[in-house]
């Protein structure tokens, strides 16, 4: 219990170390922006195949370093309407829902693991909002 209490502190922080508790206890993939935007040719190279690498495999990230490109009042605003989005009844987030992969999904909508052909228990304990800009 301890140290799944702790892991789940590190994520909700995002701790360089942070980990996810999950069956392969694997560490969750990091991605400093800072590094790409403001980093030499090597470190941008090398945080580009990371971001590959990662959204080939993984599918998601923590992404760190967004302060260096976002205004911290963006930031806080986009923060405050997502959790004013996700605290609304489940009928209503219901209606920013598109075509079952854009727009709104809610929980046991996805599993990111049978996407990458993997048997798994059942669908992700997860909601999410989805847009199709870079689809």
């Amino acid at each position: 219990e301890g140290s799944d209490r702790k892991r789940h502190q590190c994520t909700r922080h995002y701790s360089k170390h942070a980990r996810v508790p999950m069956a392969t206890d694997r560490a969750l993939p990091l991605i400093d922006l800072s590094r790409f935007t403001a980093g030499s040719a090597e470190e941008r190279a090398a945080e580009a195949a990371k971001w590959d690498d990662t959204f080939r495999t993984t599918g998601f990230c923590l992404l760190t370093g967004y302060e260096s490109i976002l205004p911290e009042s963006l930031i806080n605003d986009l923060r405050r309407e997502a959790a004013a989005f996700f605290a609304l009844p489940a009928e209503d987030k219901m209606r920013a829902r598109v075509d079952g992969v854009v727009g709104y999904l809610g929980y046991g909508d996805e599993n990111v693991a049978a996407t990458l052909g993997k048997k798994t228990v059942g669908a992700d304990l997860v909601e999410s909002l989805n847009f199709s800009g870079y689809q």
